[in-house]
């Protein structure tokens, strides 16, 4: 079992039986929140990384099914660095089993903004020949954080060159099935970094919208002072 001993299980049995809903973390939840979303592949780590990932996704995969929650998505976010290897593939092509979502990170047009945003020292030509190669055989959303870094966020000429990567992708041939656009939503180790106006962030998504045939949702940042 790749999984910690019955640790889905468990957490699924509590959410189904409504237990979970009687511990004090979660006792004030609204009724109509009390529902168990989907089961994502996530954390302080890239799970693409995990060298036992298919193993994972196929194990979970069984526990859904045992379970009853044939309509339980599956949800692996991850920042693409190794989305393109062939072993990553198809490990995640192991998700197509049943409903499923790969959230795959662009947050950049340009090299230069990428490295202030990212700080991973990987190019970001790589990145998109990652989320193309992933993308021609999975469906993919796109998030893209926007924050302001010193006060500014990023210039229209920026954001063109984000959209030119998405008309980049889309050309080769990636299934970009949504493009959520956020900003900043809680407080980031780095005190240069900070959330974009409200306005800021409804004028990308318009443009987004407008220049790309993709869905594109957007989502407000929140002041943390």
């Amino acid at each position: 079992m790749v999984l910690p001993p019955g640790a889905c299980w468990f957490l699924l049995g509590l959410s189904q039986s409504g237990q979970i809903w009687q511990h004090p973390r979660f006792k004030g939840t609204p009724l109509e929140l009390r529902r168990v979303n989907d089961i994502a592949f996530s954390g302080d780590g890239e799970p693409t990384t995990y060298e036992r990932l298919g193993e994972a996704i196929v194990e979970v995969g069984k526990l859904r099914e045992s379970q009853g929650l044939t309509e339980l998505k599956l949800i692996v976010i991850t920042n693409g660095s190794r989305l393109g290897e062939p072993e990553v593939i198809r490990a995640l092509e192991g998700l197509q089993a049943g409903p499923y979502e790969i959230w795959a990170k662009l947050d950049a047009g340009t090299q230069a903004w990428f490295e202030k945003v990212d700080g991973s020292g990987l190019p970001l030509r790589q990145i998109v020949r990652n989320i193309i190669a992933a993308g021609q055989k999975l469906d993919l959303t796109i998030q893209s954080l926007f924050p302001t870094l010193g006060g500014q966020g990023p210039s229209d000429e920026e954001i063109g060159a984000y959209i030119g990567r998405l008309h980049e992708m889309l050309k080769a041939g990636a299934k970009l099935k949504l493009i959520q656009v956020y900003t900043t939503a809680r407080r980031p180790a780095d005190d240069s970094v900070g959330v974009l106006p409200d306005e800021r962030l409804d004028e990308i998504v318009a443009r987004v919208r407008r220049e790309v045939p993709v869905a594109v949702e957007g989502f407000y940042g929140r002041n943390w002072e």
